[in-house]
């Protein structure tokens, strides 16, 4: 029970946030990237706005991609483990855990 404690909601934000870079989109609600993906995503191909719109639209798709496409694949693999090894598949991101842990860093 421990370790489903160790890794809840609350945990892992604080983890993330040990080890995210700044200005990066937050990848602890993946609703909201995609959804401000898509909107930025319109944005860009109707070229409607002004030109700072553009750029910001611009430059949060280019920041949030990457994390859409980790977070599917993230899953596709996560899939792909249950299938083979069943429960044993948990223990992947249990290690990837404690791995990252020490090797964020911390902000001041």
């Amino acid at each position: 029970m421990l370790l489903v404690r160790s890794l809840s909601n609350g945990d892992a934000k604080r983890v993330g946030a040990a080890c995210s870079q700044r200005r990066a989109p937050s990848t602890a609600v993946m609703t909201t990237n995609i959804t401000q993906l898509t909107v930025d995503l319109v944005t860009l191909v109707r070229s409607r706005g002004e030109a700072d719109e553009l750029a910001t639209a611009r430059r949060r798709a280019r920041m949030t991609f990457p994390c859409i496409v980790g977070f599917i694949g993230g899953c596709a693999a996560g899939a792909a483990l249950e299938v083979k090894f069943g429960f044993w598949a948990l223990a992947l991101p249990v290690v990837l855990s404690a791995l990252a842990v020490p090797l964020g860093r911390a902000e001041d």
